[in-house]
This record gives structure tokens, sequence and C-alpha cells, in this order.
């Protein structure tokens, strides 16, 4: 009837419609599922072809049968397109999934080895450069309070840090020396100092007596002088 011709023409477009981006979504699927895509559209052309011809009476019951089998066939190659991109999508989980899984244990694998590498050279930088540093601020803080009985840092490496201690070394050497030779010029001039102050006692002393020599010389010349000026009285 005409009313069915025009709902036959009306899902023809919607049909064809659905094949155009079928055909365009089986690039990105399996092979399979592509062959079943082209032959799925290939037998709609026929059925569409068979279906717009002219029936003729004689043969008409056979050409509606074969109209029957292609739509059966139809049918079942859509069926089997189906399971096959559900078998391809099902394929590409796993293997996403898998992709996922491997990508975690590298992940997890990665983590491990940057921790490690991470404790690896935070041990080395404690080892080869903290403990030095705070070794070397103690060994300051002990020169300051003129401790220069302790250690001399390890200079085993020619690296800053045994250039600096080997430096360190040096300058501590330095200043035992300097401040040894200070302490004995500051004792050499205490015993000079007392020396000098024994030498003006001395010289203190020695006038004292010169002047006590003198008085005792000059005291009986007044008595003696005294006594003769009575005796002439």
């Amino acid at each position: 009837s005409e009313t069915n011709w025009m709902n036959y023409m009306r899902n023809n477009l919607q049909v064809n419609h659905y094949i155009t981006n079928m055909i365009q979504d089986a690039q990105n699927q399996s092979l399979n599922g592509y062959l079943l895509t082209q032959s799925v559209k290939n037998m709609y052309v026929t059925y569409d072809e068979m279906v717009r011809g002219s029936l003729s009476d004689p043969g008409e019951a056979v050409q509606m049968e074969q109209i029957r089998d292609i739509s059966e066939m139809i049918r079942s190659n859509t069926i089997k397109l189906l399971q096959a991109n559900l078998s391809y999508g099902l394929e590409t989980y796993h293997g996403i999934s898998t992709g996922i899984e491997t990508r975690r244990i590298i992940s997890g694998n990665l983590i491990i080895i940057v921790i490690t590498i991470a404790i690896v050279f935070l041990s080395f930088l404690s080892d080869h450069i903290l403990n030095p540093l705070i070794l070397l601020a103690e060994n300051i803080k002990a020169v300051e309070q003129e401790q220069f009985q302790i250690p001399d840092l390890p200079v085993d490496k020619d690296d800053e840090i045994g250039r600096t201690n080997r430096s360190f070394n040096s300058m501590k050497a330095r200043l035992q020396q300097v401040i040894a030779e200070l302490k004995a010029r500051e004792e050499l001039t205490r015993q000079l100092h007392e020396r000098e102050l024994k030498v003006i006692n001395s010289e203190k002393m020695l006038e004292s007596a010169r002047l006590s020599y003198l008085q005792s010389q000059i005291n009986p010349h007044f008595l003696f002088n005294t006594l003769n000026a009575i005796s002439g009285m």
C-alpha cells in the first residue's frame, strides 16, 4: 500500500544514515567487524534494489522469498556484527585493563626505585655533606673557646669539604701558634715589668741608703760644731 511504501522510504533514509555511520565507525573496529559491516551494507543495497524493482506475477513468490532471504542474512550478519563488536570491545577492555595493570606495576616499581634513589641520595648527602658540616661547626665552636687539643678534621677527600677541612686545620694550628706566641710575649713582658719594678725598688733603696749615709756623716759634723761653740763660750 502507499502507506507502507512511505514508511519504507522514510525508514530507508534512516537505515542508510545508520549504515553510513557504521562504515565510518568500522575504521576503528576489528577486521572481522569491518568485513561484516561492509557485508551488511552491500546486502542492504541489494535488498533495497530488489524492493524497489518491479514484481512480475509469475516470479513474485520467488522474488519475495529472495527478499526475505536477504533480510534474514542482513539480520544474521547484524547479530554477528554486534557479537564481533562486543568481542572486540571486551578484548580492547582486557587490553586496556592489562595495560593499566602493567602501568600500575611499572608505576609502583618506579616509585620504589625513586624512593630508593632518594634514600641513597639523602644518605650520601648526610654522610658527605651534612655530617662533615656539623662536625666543622662543632670544631669552630671549640676553637672559639680556645680548645685547640681537638682532633684535626678528616682531609682524605679532595672535594670542597676536604679542602675546607684542610684549610680549617691549618687555621687552627696557626691560631694556636699565634696565641701561644702572644701568651709567651705577655709572660715575657710581665717578667720584664717585674724586673723593672725590682730595679726601681733597688734604686730607691740605694738612694735611701745614700741619704742615710750622708745623714750619718752630717749629724756628727753638726754635733762637733755645736760642742766647739759651747766650749768656746
